[in-house]
């Protein structure tokens, strides 16, 4: 999640344009993106796929003939383009709006390799999301069946206990009647889920460009009046890449009236993979705190505070770590993994001896994470609109950066679709803008809810809120069903409330 840009690159390394026919040959890459989707019996993008003879001979013909030009925009109904860049949860939902209503074709530009070609699991960066009714509600708004494809890659949990000792815990969230558990999954998981079902409803119309190993460069040439990048005109583009957006340094580049705030917090993030220790509950969010001291076995671990650790389908489990210094401190870069293992175990007594040697070496040889902060004064300008972290990012408090980021796409898509609508009259600069009117008084909330009036704030303003969150919680457990005494964290995961809205009630308290 960590924080360049101003004329795309002429040819790119890999791109795959889903159509019945191709005249030109296939390369090599997208020859092997092909096999992957129809092998039968093998996990594709971390979802279920059957082989099927038609897949295969028509990704076969899809090939890097794809640096051709995609179709241009057009004045009739509905003949309308768009350029997505980031494929991530957001811009690939976007994507799945877009085609579902007529438009004629959505490209999407994505700096990472295409993931078809890697194993999701082997990242150790990445680690499990909770999509809450709101990113389930934007998710849901473009299919049933697009919903149940990611549902099925996931862990539905409503649990999540603080665990202080081995016969010490304190269950913080548990079942509301009538509210459906959160699903946690990885976050390459649930792009894979999408980018399956991408490819199962619009693969055939040559409608959907997937543009791999693509990044934004120096030398990109962006004019946000016409929606034109490097002689290629869109209807509309959306940046949806991230806190470190190649995208908006481009419009800040090109846009005087539009404003930004970045910032890289101190400390960091590692992650943990392995299989979830058998003493902890595989279905619950777990907090260890560190109960077992610092001296002695425990020395080599002394310097993490606490273990956050995210359950996973399959019993499989992923811990966040994390330390106050930009760089790990030095008890963690000078143990060796049998060090490290034996000081886990020490300092978080809970584990009872759960975690693997393998899977603390890869810890060890991982690399961190460093959350940033954004804050843009509006998340359109001209033809081009940001959405999720590249418009606004709180540095992962509170876990609402997915779910945010997925009501952005559905709210944009809503304003592009009833735009496409017009036809010629069109107007795709409006639609931006009553995009931005909705969703920047959103992303502010959300901001300040979470204690970050600006960037340097994400340490102080929230501690506050987040502890009145907490004593709220403990007074709905007696009242459960009246909202007067859900905590702020109740109504952001567990109702489709606005954030403004939460906000003037926590002012109110």
């Amino acid at each position: 999640m960590p924080p360049l840009l101003l004329r795309l690159p002429v040819s790119f390394k890999c791109s795959v344009n889903y159509s019945a026919s191709s005249s030109s040959s296939s390369s090599s890459s997208s020859q092997r993106f092909g096999q992957r989707f129809i092998r039968g019996g093998r996990h594709v993008h971390g979802v279920q796929r059957h082989a099927n003879r038609r897949h295969l001979r028509r990704l076969i013909q899809s090939s890097s003939s794809q640096s051709s030009s995609p179709p241009s925009s057009s004045s009739s109904s509905k003949a309308a383009a768009a350029l997505v860049v980031g494929a991530g949860p957001a811009g690939l939902l976007l994507a799945h709006r877009l085609l579902s209503k007529g438009w004629q074709s959505v490209t999407i530009q994505e700096a990472r390799p295409n993931p078809a070609l890697q194993d999701s699991s082997s990242s150790t960066r990445q680690w499990s999301l909770g999509l809450n009714v709101r990113g389930r509600t934007a998710i849901k708004s473009t299919g049933q069946d697009v919903w149940e494809e990611v549902k099925n890659a996931g862990l539905l949990s409503d649990q999540f206990f603080v665990v202080a000792t081995k016969k010490l815990k304190l269950q913080i969230r548990e079942s509301t009647p009538g509210s459906e558990p959160s699903l946690l999954l990885n976050r390459q998981v649930l792009c894979n889920a999408l980018l399956a079902t991408l490819e199962d409803k619009y693969g055939s119309t040559g409608r959907i460009k997937l543009v791999w190993d693509a990044p934004l460069t120096a030398e990109s040439a962006l004019d946000i009046s016409t929606g034109s990048i490097d002689g290629e005109t869109y209807d509309v583009i959306v940046g949806a890449d991230g806190a470190n957006s190649a995208v908006r340094r481009l419009v800040q580049a090109n846009d005087a009236t539009f404003d930004c705030e970045t910032e890289i917090l101190p400390g960091a993030v590692r992650v943990l993979h392995q299989n979830m220790p058998p003493a902890l509950n595989r279905n619950a969010i777990n907090l260890l705190l560190p109960t077992g001291g610092s001296k002695g076995d425990a020395e080599a671990a002394k310097d993490i505070g606490g273990l956050f650790i995210i359950p996973a389908k399959g019993g499989k489990m992923c811990a966040l770590v994390n330390w106050k210094e930009a760089t790990p401190p030095a008890s963690v870069l000078e143990a060796s993994p049998e060090a490290m293992l034996h000081g886990l175990h020490a300092r978080f007594p809970q584990l009872e001896n759960g975690l693997e040697l393998e899977a603390i070496r890869a810890f060890l040889d991982g690399r961190d994470t460093r959350p940033s902060v954004v804050r843009c004064s509006k998340y359109a300008s001209g033809r081009v609109a940001l959405l999720g972290d590249a418009a606004h990012s709180t540095g992962g408090t509170l876990g609402q950066g997915a779910n945010s980021a997925l009501e952005d796409a559905a709210a944009l898509a809503d304003a592009l679709i009833d735009e496409v609508e017009k036809g010629s009259d069109a107007d795709y600069t409006d639609a931006l803008h009553r995009y931005s009117s909705v969703r920047e008084p959103e992303g502010s909330a959300l901001a300040e809810l979470v204690g970050v009036r600006k960037a340097s704030d994400v340490r102080r303003g929230g501690v506050g809120r987040i502890a009145k969150s907490v004593g709220r919680f403990f007074l709905s457990r007696i009242r459960p069903n009246d909202p007067k005494y859900f905590s702020m964290q109740t109504r952001m995961s567990q109702t489709t409330d606005s954030f403004v809205s939460i906000l003037e009630k926590e002012r109110l308290d």
